[in-house]
């Protein structure tokens, strides 16, 4: 890897913040454990992935991705691709969440990504509300100040034909 480094994906969130997501899983012992018949070495393959993700958490830690952007949550989201190497990663590690939490990592699965997805969209959607809130506020305040303006000289037009026709009437009497 060699120096900091990156996080795969940049997340952008209102206010120019941005919300860091490494993908960069170890899922090869995982994977292999479901190859093998025997049960020894499967536990093995799982115990050696449960070590990988808690090596990639710690490593994700050190690297301080935050601390490269100025607005950004002092965390990185570590994406597991499958749901149940996670839950295997738990009947090895059963402290995952808290060794992650210590280390400034979250963990997110398919699921969970999807949900802190959402979450980012719907903060995008408010924004955009509040934005749009606040343009119509503007706005109602030109067509006030206008408004204001046209009554203003309607009240002058109406004084200056009273007496334009109070002037008529003399005249014409």
């Amino acid at each position: 890897e060699g120096g900091i480094g990156r996080p795969d994906y940049r997340i952008n969130l209102p206010d120019g913040k941005v919300l860091l997501v490494d993908s960069k899983a170890s899922m090869d012992a995982y994977l292999e454990a479901h190859t093998v018949t025997d049960e020894a070495r499967r536990k093995e393959l799982l115990r050696t992935h449960a070590s990988r993700v808690r090596e990639r958490i710690r490593k994700l830690g050190e690297k301080q991705y935050w601390k490269q952007l100025p607005v950004t949550p002092e965390f990185v989201v570590m994406y597991v691709p499958v749901e149940a190497s996670l839950g295997a990663v738990f009947e090895f590690e059963p402290g995952i969440l808290e060794y992650a939490y210590e280390h400034q990592v979250i963990l997110a699965t398919p699921v969970s990504l999807l949900a802190i997805l959402k979450a980012v969209a719907y903060s995008w959607r408010q924004r955009t509300e509040i934005e749009n809130q606040v343009e119509i506020a503007k706005q109602g305040q030109v067509v006030y100040e206008r408004l204001a303006t046209v009554l203003g000289d309607l009240a002058n037009l109406q004084k200056h034909l009273e007496g334009a026709r109070k002037a008529f009437n003399d005249a014409a009497n």
